[in-house]
């Protein structure tokens, strides 16, 4: 009993220490910048507001400025954040940011904080913002200070190429006011924790690691019932050996398959379910996708199209040809686990656009083969 009053007590004097330090002041913020900083912020730490610098359909980042006296940079205690959604820190190195300023580059690695954000989006759906903390050094400071254009370049996480995305005339100036009044009102104080750093870089690391899947939510070789566990989509169908769900993919419906191979996951295939009136529909639906998928796995290793016949050669009848198997297109990819292969192809007046996730596992694909042989996976 005494043990546990002691622990209860030593929690109280805690909270109560916590509650001290981050005590909540208020200052005054002239009118240039108060749309970029808080007049109401914690005792010797500033956060600006954030400001947008990548907005897309599936993909979005924005910039901040802070100071915490809980850290110690090289200098002054300067921070960068970057705020990401799910799929760009999914897709992209998010350790390592490129920012090209004025025409010379800046590489900003120096991990020092890491939060993830939980929210919702405009469908109700729970997503994540990841904010990620960095040193900011006197260099890119003074380069951000007198920035006239910016380029922020990130890495695709599978392939390890560069993208790129031009920040605005507009976008460009906002950044540099609102770095110009995060100095006006940040007060220094320089201290030194390591282990701060150490715990932000083993956080970062955990999350990363938490979305290393090859298909949806699973992993090659996971049994029927982990993958089950793991999805929480509609479950339309189950044998032995796959598992069939209702999913959403950007706002499309699909069927989402899972084969496995004596108990483990091999091969995951997404079949659409929409129907067009207009058949060239079915093509542009193609075409969307297939820039989607370039976007997070990079330019596609190989592109594959086949015509057997003449009869539908126009551009406005390629939907026609597709209806009656008469042109068919395949698109490739490849990351370091799975070969993706999106598929438009049709026969009797049916179009069908799928999309395959295969494993790399050479041991797996030749039993996956043998097993083919004597069972065919056909109607799922």
């Amino acid at each position: 009993m005494k043990k546990l009053l002691l622990a209860i007590t030593t929690f109280l004097c805690l909270s109560a220490f916590s509650q001290e330090a981050k005590e909540v002041i208020k200052i005054e913020v002239d009118s240039d910048c108060k749309d970029c900083i808080s007049k109401r912020t914690y005792r010797d730490e500033i956060f600006t507001q954030q400001l947008t610098i990548v907005t897309g359909l599936y993909i979005k980042a924005k910039v901040g400025f802070a100071y915490q006296n809980n850290f110690m940079f090289e200098k002054k205690g300067k921070m960068i954040y970057f705020h990401f959604d799910q799929d760009l820190f999914k897709w992209y190195d998010t350790k390592n940011i490129y920012l090209n300023i004025d025409g010379k580059e800046y590489q900003v690695n120096g991990l020092v904080d890491y939060i993830k954000n939980q929210t919702l989006n405009a469908l109700a759906e729970t997503v994540y913002v990841y904010s990620l903390g960095y040193v900011l050094d006197d260099s890119l400071a003074t380069a951000i200070q007198n920035a006239k254009v910016v380029k922020l370049e990130l890495l695709y996480s599978s392939s390890k190429q560069r993208k790129s995305w031009d920040l605005s005339s507009n976008t460009v100036t906002d950044l540099v006011k609102y770095y110009n009044c995060f100095v006006k009102y940040y007060s220094p104080i320089e201290k030194r924790f390591e282990e701060e750093k150490k715990l932000a870089e083993e956080e970062y690391q955990k999350n990363l690691k938490s979305y290393e899947t090859d298909y949806r939510n699973s992993k090659w070789l996971d049994s029927k019932e982990t993958v089950k566990k793991a999805s929480s989509d509609s479950l339309l169908l189950e044998k032995p050996d796959a598992l069939a769900y209702q999913v959403k993919l950007n706002n499309d419906d699909y069927s989402a398959f899972y084969y496995f191979n004596k108990d483990r996951l091999y091969q995951g295939v997404y079949v659409l379910k929409e129907e067009y009136v207009n058949e060239n529909n079915f093509y542009a639906k193609y075409l969307e996708v297939k820039k989607v998928l370039t976007s997070k796995y990079g330019e596609p290793k190989k592109v594959y199209k086949h015509r057997s016949k003449d009869l539908y050669d126009k551009a406005n009848e390629i939907g026609m040809a597709i209806q009656t198997g008469e042109y068919q297109e395949y698109t490739f990819w490849e990351t370091k686990t799975t070969t993706i292969m999106l598929i438009i192809e049709g026969e009797n007046f049916d179009s069908k656009l799928t999309i395959r996730y295969n494993t790399k596992d050479p041991n797996l694909s030749i039993e996956v083969k043998t097993e083919e042989k004597a069972k065919s996976t056909e109607g799922f």
